[in-house]
């Protein structure tokens, strides 16, 4: 599995620890905490958010693959936009592709009814 269901993925598993948080305010085991784990630990050390190390390890698989995150506020255009200045090393993408590979993807993308009007 690559690209976009990876990081649609990674990103209900990060939106789902941070719910966790916030409701509980305890860190729950919903599956997926060591990748988010790890790439919030490579954001830190680079100084970008998980969004922008999601991003650019996405613009690092191949030079055709362009990302086109939605954005309803100006703030997270900016922010995605700082993931072009993220330079991924080759061993933080050997770490990552390895945290991928923990990772089990579970259920459809889409619902039955969207994925009949993809063509697929």
């Amino acid at each position: 599995m690559t690209g976009a269901p990876l990081l649609d993925e990674f990103v209900r598993r990060f939106r789902q620890r941070q719910l966790a948080q916030l409701v509980l305010d305890d860190d729950l085991p919903c599956g997926g905490d060591a990748q988010v784990d790890l790439v919030a630990r490579i954001g830190e050390q680079k100084g970008a958010t998980p969004a922008q190390i999601a991003l650019a390890w996405l613009l690092a698989q191949k030079p055709w693959i362009v990302p086109i995150p939605g954005s309803r506020k100006l703030e997270r255009l900016d922010e995605n936009i700082g993931a072009l200045a993220v330079e991924l090393k080759p061993d933080d993408l050997r770490e990552i592709k390895s945290a991928i590979s923990e990772i089990t993807v579970q259920g459809d993308r889409y619902p039955e009814d969207l994925k009949k009007m993809t063509g697929r």
